[in-house]
């Protein structure tokens, strides 16, 4: 009778730590699907902003554009001081840099970095 008695209190005690971890399992479910949602509405929130953001951009492109080739045209009407012209080494002719867009970047190389960032 004892050990029916033993074996019934094993065997309520087990049923318990199932039970504990049960509603152990049922918690952490339950915050995990809160903090998924949390992390789901927040994705959602920062799409919206890069998403607008980049319809901002996209607007103003034709403006940059525009401006680009407003500066590049300015770097081009722009004479440097005739100290800073580059002649070619034979000491006559026509000087090599005489504008501003003359020591500036290579053209093709701003007109190569503006194709790629331009989409």
């Amino acid at each position: 009778m004892k050990n029916i008695v033993r074996e019934y209190k094993v065997g309520v005690r087990r049923c318990a730590r199932s039970l504990d971890e049960m509603e152990n399992l049922a918690f952490a479910q339950s915050a995990i699907m809160t903090t998924t949602q949390k992390t789901f509405d927040e994705i959602c929130r920062i799409k919206q902003l890069v998403t607008s953001k980049a319809a901002s951009l996209m607007g103003k492109k034709e403006e940059t554009l525009k401006l680009y080739k407003e500066g590049i045209a300015a770097l081009k009407r722009y004479e440097l001081h005739r100290g800073l012209w580059k002649v070619d080494n034979n000491g006559g002719g026509t000087p090599r840099k005489q504008h501003l867009i003359d020591i500036y970047y290579n053209e093709n190389s701003m007109n190569s970095f503006r194709s790629g960032c331009v989409v």
